[in-house]
């Protein structure tokens, strides 16, 4: 894993005694030096990647819902030739509908145990 440098702040540079400009010597001029990775890193790495899993999955099953409801939608429409207000309705209702399970879904997760730490 690799992380800024402290000595030079990730700008690859450093000043000597005399006020010139160097090459940092411990990351050589990359601005990153590698880290080796502790046990207890990877397994609390592992735990949140665990946690984010549902968020994921529901975005994506949000984004695959909202796809089919904009075909069934584009298709009723030129079927049945809604009127303005009737578009309107019926395309704020199904966004409303959507969101709101998407919501009601991360919620529920996040208070049942399966979304403990649930930050993005």
């Amino acid at each position: 894993m690799e992380t800024v440098c402290e000595l030079c702040n990730g700008t690859g540079t450093t000043k000597d005694d005399n006020g010139h400009t160097d090459i940092c010597p411990r990351c050589l001029g990359l601005g990153t030096v590698k880290v080796e990775e502790s046990e207890d890193q990877k397994v609390e790495f592992a735990k949140r990647l665990k946690t984010r899993r549902p968020l994921v999955t529901a975005t994506y099953i949000l984004v695959i819902v909202m796809l089919l409801y904009y075909l069934i939608f584009i298709l009723a429409d030129f079927t049945y030739h809604f009127s303005l207000t009737a578009f309107i309705i019926i395309l704020i209702l199904g966004h409303t509908i959507s969101v709101g399970g998407y919501i009601l879904y991360v919620l529920w997760i996040s208070f049942h145990g399966n979304g403990e730490n649930l930050s993005v």
